[in-house]
């Protein structure tokens, strides 16, 4: 939809307003794309729900009240909606608001909540080790799903990526030899992540299986530099990184409820409790808390990287029966793909 000017005045309607507040987040603050869409999935719930309450079907900015977003969050308490995403949501509609009032669509903003809903503060789901040494076993079948999967699990716990940043990895994002990725965060942010040695083992394998399914596809239907691929060889979606990790977790014990965050909390645990500097961790995650940020140039790649190869569990060389698994997979010959070769050695 053609959003109004900035100032357009009381009488816009909430959906415009709504509109221009995304975009607002996409264009200027440069969000992630899941961001900007769980801001939009709670604001346009605040919307629906405003509809039989309002008898302007537009929903004008300034039939806008305190006391429907009173009644929003008392709804939402009575659903049984954890007290975190309530919180999430008051917090959405505040944040909309406030953003309208400065650019004057509205003369106040109406998110006049006393207090946030108090939140559950359940500390971060973590993996114990032997859990994820057992998810991390090499696949036993040579099937390309399989070799996939593991390099995922593989590199999401290698590197601590978040899941925007594992699917939009592309095959020039990685570097073989120096065991490192080049991923993009939040607000497009770049950082070159350590992936330890167990990753890459899992990499090479993959891109062989990877370059042999290519060779039988039609290129021109294909993601060709994407790293992480379907059998159409299109890139994946997030929604099919998120069921693929929770299966192999959910295949170990761990609780269905793990997902990629998940594997990424416990990279940060595990290299904790192995003695590694809470700040470096934090550069290493791409964080933005003081300990990552204060100092940009006090703690090179270099001294990561160290950092990593002293307290990441898989920093090193494959262990002895994950290497002999990973050399018999790479065995077979398979047929170059243009533009894939260096990947395949």
């Amino acid at each position: 939809m053609t959003l109004p000017p900035a100032g357009a005045g009381l009488a816009a309607p909430l959906e415009a307003g709504i509109q221009r507040f995304l975009a607002h987040l996409a264009d200027e603050r440069r969000c992630a794309q899941c961001t900007v869409r769980s801001y939009g999935s709670d604001l346009h719930q605040f919307a629906r729900f405003l509809y039989p309450r309002i008898a302007d079907p537009r929903l004008p900015l300034a039939a806008v009240q305190p006391q429907h977003v009173a009644e929003f969050v008392s709804q939402l308490q009575r659903r049984g909606l954890r007290p975190s995403s309530q919180a999430r949501k008051v917090s959405a509609l505040r944040a909309c608001f406030r953003y309208l009032t400065f650019q004057g669509w509205v003369a106040a903003n109406p998110v006049i909540v006393p207090t946030l809903p108090a939140t559950d503060d359940r500390p971060p789901a973590v993996i114990d080790r032997e859990a994820m040494d057992q998810a991390l076993t090499p696949p036993l079948l040579a099937a390309f799903r399989d070799h996939r999967d593991y390099a995922i699990l593989s590199v999401l716990y290698g590197g601590g990526l978040r899941l925007g940043e594992l699917v939009g990895l592309n095959l020039s994002s990685v570097d073989l030899e120096r065991q490192t990725a080049r991923v993009t965060g939040p607000a497009g942010q770049q950082r070159v992540v350590p992936l330890g040695a167990a990753a890459v083992a899992a990499l090479r394998s993959y891109l062989r299986q990877r370059a042999e399914l290519m060779v039988g596809l039609d290129i021109g239907r294909v993601d060709v530099g994407a790293l992480f691929v379907n059998r159409r060889g299109r890139r994946l979606e997030r929604r099919t990184v998120q069921r693929l990790v929770a299966r192999q977790l959910g295949a170990v014990g761990v609780g269905r409820r793990c997902s990629p965050g998940t594997v990424r909390h416990t990279y940060a645990a595990h290299m904790v409790a192995a003695g590694a500097n809470p700040a470096a961790v934090n550069r290493l995650l791409g964080r933005g808390g003081p300990g990552a940020v204060a100092a940009p140039s006090a703690t090179p790649l270099a001294r990561l990287r160290q950092v990593y190869a002293q307290a990441h569990p898989r920093a090193g060389t494959p262990r002895p029966a994950e290497a002999a698994a990973l050399a018999s997979l790479r065995a077979d010959e398979l047929p170059a793909v243009p533009g894939l070769d260096p990947w395949l050695t």
